[in-house]
């Protein structure tokens, strides 16, 4: 009696509203947008269904590519407003000095005189950007590196902050009418000399002339040593400069970087001319305890990064709800190759549900909310590292609020990030 005919019953799956035999299989994806073709086709999975339940955890069943948000046009327009920026009258020393931005900075007297501020660090977060890029002409690099080279303070090994008139005259460390604290003053020795490193490497490697370094071996080999010198032999970390021992997240990353260029740069120039240090032992190190949750390291926790920690290996606690230092700490080490540690990538997934749309919709007002300025391009920078595609929306709607003028507060650094998207 009865019709039933099957010995056994086997549950389908759905998948995305289509459903999936048992014993059936579909291709599914990690993500539905993305920034290369590559990464869809590397981030697939075969989930297969066994009597109503479906193997692996991939959501997506299609996959495609973002448009890139800025075209070569573009990222041209960023490259000669940097370029805008170099003081080029070969006759006085501010030959070769880069700006921070087109902005007035301070007055010299009671003429009213504008000054310019060159801050380094910024300047070679910008030519880092444009050498990645392919935009970065050897004249630029070139004059920027003799600068540097060619005014090195005695007391930090580095440049420290200088202001020029709009015609390059007046060379000053401390404006009349500046702020006290902005005279005779480098905000981070170990920041400026690592990244000085990284810009000569990108130099040498697109073709640049090398004899500009052999002709200045002893202050080449005095930044070198005004950066060593502050890494702490305890624990492998550097301190910002001498007169504020403080460990930053931030500027240790760049120190890496700096240190990886060193050792590259023992391959590119003639053998000894860096001295004897052994930079890639010093990088290890550093990255080793960049990444560990030990005292002597600046992890926080597995999840966060500290900012910062004292001598005395006190850590900063972190609050991912402030841009700058906390959530910048977390994506630093990812953006200079320091650590192959998540920690950037739950950072960039914690941006809050408004964030994060806005940052889809092009909303950088909505955003500034966060980073406290429009002019973050470094965010966009991180998430494109991070193969989120928010980043093109967020690098475009940066783009036209503030081409082709680009007015302050945006920065020579700021261009540096936002050619790179």
């Amino acid at each position: 009696p009865g019709s039933y005919t099957n010995v056994t019953c086997r549950l389908n799956c759905f998948f995305n509203g289509t459903i999936v035999p048992h014993g059936q299989s579909v291709v599914a994806y990690r993500d539905a947008l993305t920034i290369t073709p590559d990464t869809c086709g590397a981030y697939t999975e075969t989930r297969i269904c066994k009597n109503g339940n479906l193997s692996g955890s991939f959501t997506y069943s299609a996959c495609q590519t973002a448009n890139p948000p800025l075209s070569k046009a573009n990222k041209q327009v960023i490259a000669n407003w940097v370029a805008s920026l170099q003081y080029t009258d070969t006759a006085l020393p501010s030959y070769g000095a880069i700006k921070v931005s087109n902005g007035i900075s301070a007055y010299e007297d009671g003429t009213n005189r504008p000054v310019y501020r060159i801050t380094p660090y910024f300047t070679h977060l910008g030519l880092i950007g444009l050498i990645e890029a392919g935009l970065a002409k050897d004249a630029i690099l070139k004059s920027w590196i003799v600068w540097y080279l060619d005014h090195l303070d005695p007391t930090q090994g580095v440049p420290l902050d200088t202001w020029y008139g709009s015609d390059g005259t007046g060379e000053t460390v401390c404006p009349v009418a500046a702020d006290a604290r902005q005279c005779n003053t480098v905000d981070a020795v170990d920041s400026s000399a690592a990244l000085l490193f990284v810009v000569i490497e990108g130099y040498l490697r697109q073709g640049g002339d090398a004899s500009i370094l052999t002709d200045r071996q002893t202050k080449i080999l005095t930044v070198i040593n005004a950066m060593t010198k502050i890494i702490d032999a305890s624990d492998g970390l550097s301190i910002a400069k001498q007169s504020y021992p403080i460990k930053y997240t931030l500027d240790n990353a760049e120190v890496y970087a700096g240190l990886v260029s060193l050792n590259n740069l023992t391959q590119l120039l003639p053998a000894g001319f860096l001295g004897k240090t052994n930079f890639a032992s010093l990088a290890t190190r550093l990255a080793a305890a960049l990444d560990s949750t030990e005292p002597a390291g600046l992890a926080l926790t597995d999840q966060l990064y500290s900012s910062n920690k004292d001598m005395t290996n006190n850590k900063a606690s972190v609050n991912l709800s402030n841009w700058y230092p906390d959530f910048m700490a977390q994506i630093w080490p990812m953006i200079f190759n320091t650590t192959t540690s998540d920690r950037a990538n739950r950072a960039l997934g914690s941006l809050g549900q408004t964030v994060s749309d806005a940052i889809k919709a092009g909303d950088c007002n909505a955003v500034q909310a966060f980073t406290a300025s429009i002019h973050e391009p470094v965010l966009a920078y991180a998430l494109k590292r991070n193969n989120d595609p928010r980043f093109s929306p967020l690098a475009s709607c940066i783009y036209s609020q503030t081409a082709p003028t680009f007015a302050w507060p945006f920065h020579v650094g700021h261009a540096g990030w936002l050619i790179r998207n």
